[in-house]
């Protein structure tokens, strides 16, 4: 039997709640003996990310669900402290842009801040459960824009403060370019790779000046560092 597993997927949130995803190579796995009864366990058949596999974690007391396979930071104090320093540069903002919202962490916990945000996700799965996010905790000054960052690299415009927080490969050439064409007036830019982050800040410099950095130790024993840079226009 255990030839046939691909892989499993542990996940746990900060409630003592814990999800388990098995993927099968073959459909010789039909029942599976769980010891812990508190652990929620699903067998995957041709899993598309939707559906109700899913755990909930509060960030600064929003409720946010995500998917087993959906991206969602794990050190939810830390992270926290990472979005209540995001949150003074968005207060009072009147369009906020959040791309690569994930399941809408950043932005939707911070949306009284602001007038209007909109979260931009290219997956599926995530940009569902970030609208589900929205309807949950009756936000109405939000709205999913799904589809890749690099597809909405025109969706902001002079006056907007731009929410970042890719994965390591930091921003693509096609945002990097709208950024310097259209030159919002603030950039939060939240990264779990500094040097990729040093790159894409290094190619705005001429544009934009450093108003605020923090590190944040999301990972502590290893030697992964978050870091956050706000940039604004000069």
């Amino acid at each position: 039997m255990l030839a046939d597993l691909q892989k499993i997927i542990l996940r746990c949130n900060s409630r003592g709640e814990a999800g388990a995803l098995l993927f099968s190579r073959s459909d010789k796995v039909r029942s599976v003996k769980v010891s812990a009864p508190a652990l929620k366990i699903w067998q995957v058949d041709g899993f598309d990310g939707s559906g109700d596999i899913s755990l909930t974690e509060k960030v600064l007391g929003t409720e946010l669900r995500y998917g087993m396979s959906d991206f969602f930071q794990v050190n939810v104090p830390v992270f926290e402290k990472a979005v209540e320093d995001i949150g003074r540069f968005v207060d009072g903002e009147k369009m906020v842009f959040d791309f690569f919202a994930g399941v809408g962490a950043i932005s939707l916990p911070l949306s009284k801040k602001f007038v209007q945000g909109v979260l931009i996700e290219s997956g599926y799965a995530a940009s569902a459960m970030a609208q589900e996010n929205i309807t949950v905790n009756g936000i109405d000054n939000c709205r999913v824009e799904p589809g890749d960052a690099d597809m909405n690299a025109e969706i902001f415009t002079a006056e907007s403060t731009v929410i970042f927080d890719p994965p390591r490969a930091g921003l693509g050439e096609a945002l990097l370019h709208s950024l310097i064409a259209k030159k919002p007036r603030r950039i939060v830019y939240l990264s779990c790779d500094l040097a990729t982050q040093a790159r894409d800040v290094g190619k705005l410099k001429d544009i934009y000046e450093i108003k605020f950095t923090r590190l944040y130790n999301f990972f502590p024993r290893t030697p992964h560092i978050e870091g956050l840079i706000i940039l604004e226009r000069k």
